[in-house]
């Protein structure tokens, strides 16, 4: 019984070290250092409401630059309502805000390449800002919002892959925005989010397994000069990334140019039968001419702020008629709660 207890005590203080694992504590911040400094977790969650991280430290006569949030940093914090990263940023680890349910908003640095797989995982993140376009962000990690309150989203300039599940179960998220070169939604990525239309980029060249399964969608606007591919690599899996309701009811507009290329697609424009069965297929593809300015009319509306696809603001109150003056490319209109996107030739 002795020795049962003793181990127990020996196990006890080992999960209490690994808990606390960090190596210096500065202005109630806990830090992992190497060559650089890595934000950690220590033997309390944070208690703050508001916490600024600051984009150097010095320890032991050593300058240390914080370029990392580490994996569960922040986790279950649940009085965090505030956090600012600092501009040196480059990493955001593992389920560093996972369920922090009163954190909702968040202003990710220009210089973050890595959101790691459930970042803010079940918190209550509703608005998510990537200052100057995030242009080093290359990929959204598996689950990264998934389970969030997230309502609307611009994706980072140079953004190539959105990972499994990344926006699963988002139901609040009403307008997403890719940018142009965006190139592949891995499965699940916005599974029983509420996106009613989409507008899909001329980049894009694959769509998972279930990415839009459950979504209410009723517009599908797809830029691309060929179809997404929707199945696996190998052709082994048959991949469909929408569900029956959306096949047979949404409308797909592609451009008009490339409209017969999308009705003799499998998986688009043409029903496809294996082993006996018929497998889903758009029931209303329709052509568009994507650079129609009446897209973007609504009622009240008599000018617009525009974008550039980094953020980058292009025009403030620019008038309707003036919207085909602006330069060949990819905007963002907004209008208060009205968020457009349009395609000048």
């Amino acid at each position: 019984m002795k020795k049962l207890l003793i181990l127990l005590s020996m196990l006890a203080g080992s999960i209490i070290r690994m808990a606390a694992s960090y190596d210096v504590e500065i202005d109630g911040i806990y830090y992992n250092l190497g060559p650089t400094a890595e934000v950690t977790y220590g033997e309390k969650k944070y208690q703050d409401k508001e916490i600024s991280i600051p984009s150097h430290i010095s320890y032991d006569g050593n300058r240390y630059v914080v370029t990392t949030i580490g994996e569960d940093a922040f986790r279950g914090c649940n009085r965090l309502q505030k956090i600012t990263l600092p501009y040196t940023l480059s990493k955001l680890g593992k389920g560093c805000f996972a369920e922090c349910l009163r954190l909702e908003s968040i202003t990710i640095p220009s210089k973050v390449s890595t959101i790691d797989e459930e970042a803010f995982k079940s918190s209550s993140l509703k608005h998510v800002v990537f200052e100057d376009g995030c242009k080093s962000c290359f990929s959204i990690g598996k689950y990264a919002f998934s389970h969030t309150q997230i309502e609307s989203i611009t994706l980072p300039a140079d953004l190539g892959t959105i990972e499994e599940g990344a926006f699963m179960s988002c139901a609040s998220l009403t307008n997403v925005v890719f940018p142009d070169d965006f190139r592949r939604i891995d499965a699940d990525a916005f599974r029983y989010s509420g996106l009613k239309e989409i507008t899909l980029p001329s980049g894009i060249s694959r769509i998972g397994l279930k990415a839009f399964y459950g979504c209410p969608l009723e517009t599908i606007n797809v830029l691309a000069a060929e179809p997404p591919i929707t199945n696996s690599i190998d052709e082994t899996n048959w991949g469909f990334p929408f569900d029956n309701t959306t096949y047979k009811d949404a409308i797909v507009y592609v451009p008009t140019e490339y409209l017969d290329t999308y009705l003799n697609e499998r998986f688009w424009g043409k029903d496809i039968s294996h082993l006996g069965h018929t497998y889903p297929w758009f029931r209303n593809i329709r052509p568009k001419d994507f650079t129609a300015i009446e897209d973007v009319i609504e009622d009240g509306v008599v000018s617009w702020t525009v974008y550039d696809l980094n953020g980058v603001m292009v025009s403030k109150d620019c008038p309707v008629g003036e919207l085909r003056q602006l330069k060949s490319g990819i905007y963002i209109l907004q209008s208060g709660s009205v968020i457009k996107k349009i395609m000048i030739p």
